[in-house]
């Protein structure tokens, strides 16, 4: 990006739309940039070695949170599943072959 990389460009956004849901679609694939994340207000980060259905398994997943957080629970029964490999929560982990690993 020529002015802002996409961290610090996903921490303008939460600044002015805290609500927004910011998916971090990133080359870096490391532990320092899932922290980096989740400090500037990402939901989730995305390696782009994985694969389009992982991509799109987070999409449907912090839809799925933020469809969750307008409603109110009496309405919900249970909270949305978390079984994202892309969790900032650390629930697990991609390698970038698709498939996601335990933690």
């Amino acid at each position: 990006m020529p002015v802002l990389d996409g961290l610090h460009a996903a921490g303008e956004i939460v600044e002015r739309e805290p609500t927004l849901p910011i998916i971090i679609y990133s080359l870096h694939d490391s532990p320092q940039v899932e922290l980096e994340a989740k400090k500037v207000g990402a939901r989730c980060v995305v390696s782009q070695g994985a694969s389009s259905e992982l991509l799109l398994k987070a999409v449907r997943e912090v839809t799925a949170q933020q469809t969750a957080k307008s409603v109110p629970d009496v309405l919900l029964g249970a909270p949305a599943s978390s079984e994202a490999a892309v969790e900032l929560s650390g629930d697990a982990k991609n390698d970038g072959d698709g498939q996601s690993e335990p933690n």
